[in-house]
């Protein structure tokens, strides 16, 4: 599949992962450390037992729910400000759906790239069920399998993959 890609000369990363999203996240700072790209990294996790997890990453800024560990609240209440904080920003955002269609809709409003790493389960793995479909901009879909996992949030209407909601 496709993986991500180094954000533009000039831009900075931020990292933004949820729950297991955030191993693929520490792999990816490691790679963007050894080519001299800083990255930010915002982590969630659901309360302090998870919220090990986060010391995979240099320096994140953890968010949990009930504020037992970092930040009180949601992983994109970290990525609004870090967002905000200047017209440089790439995001590269791994993790729950929810939190990734949030991550999509926020940074379409602010109009920041990012990059999101999707889920779906993948019957074929070779794009012949279609089992693993989201739609795109302008109709029809793609197979995360051979088109993805990892999709530009300008190609997609929805992070949300065939039969998985929102909850």
């Amino acid at each position: 599949g496709l993986g991500f890609t180094a954000p533009s000369a000039g831009r900075r990363a931020v990292l933004c992962g949820g729950g297991v999203g955030t191993a693929p996240l520490a792999l990816l700072q490691d790679v963007l450390r050894a080519d001299g790209t800083p990255s930010t990294a915002l982590l969630g996790f659901r309360d302090a037992a998870h919220a090990a997890g986060a010391e995979l990453l240099d320096g994140p800024a953890v968010a949990t729910d009930a504020g037992s560990v970092g930040h009180a609240g949601l992983v994109t209440q970290l990525l609004a400000d870090a967002a905000d904080a200047g017209p440089d920003a790439e995001v590269y955002a791994c993790g729950p759906p929810a939190m990734l269609e949030a991550v999509r809709a926020m940074c379409e409003a602010r109009g920041v790239p990012v990059q999101l790493a999707l889920e779906s389960g993948m019957a074929c793995g070779y794009g012949a069920c279609f089992g693993c479909v989201v739609p795109v901009r302008g109709g029809g879909y793609i197979r995360l399998c051979v088109d993805g996992p990892v999709v530009e949030g300008e190609r997609l209407d929805t992070c949300l993959t065939a039969g998985h909601g929102a909850s």
